[in-house]
């Protein structure tokens, strides 16, 4: 009878100490992290977006580099007025 009444006591002492840590310890760093992951979720959509704008811009001059060596090539290879005579 003794034991069990001292083993209750153990359990509900653990069980109430493992609860206050879990409230008072790991729930507030939880939202911490949480806070701190969206704030990093935000950061990566920007730098992503900053990125992909650099990224077109840096196509579109190579798209218009590419247009204006091809209008060269293209007006090489036309044939000029040829005279046999």
């Amino acid at each position: 009878m003794l034991f069990s009444r001292i083993m209750t006591t153990v359990n509900f002492v653990l069980g109430a100490s493992a609860l206050s840590f879990q409230v008072f310890a790991l729930y507030p760093w939880h939202m911490e992290l949480d806070r701190k992951f969206e704030l990093l979720k935000a950061e990566q959509e920007r730098t992503a977006k900053r990125l992909e704008k650099q990224l077109l811009e840096e196509l579109r001059i190579l798209n218009n580099r590419t247009e204006k060596d091809l209008n060269e090539v293209r007006q090489l290879s036309q044939p000029k007025g040829f005279r046999w005579f």
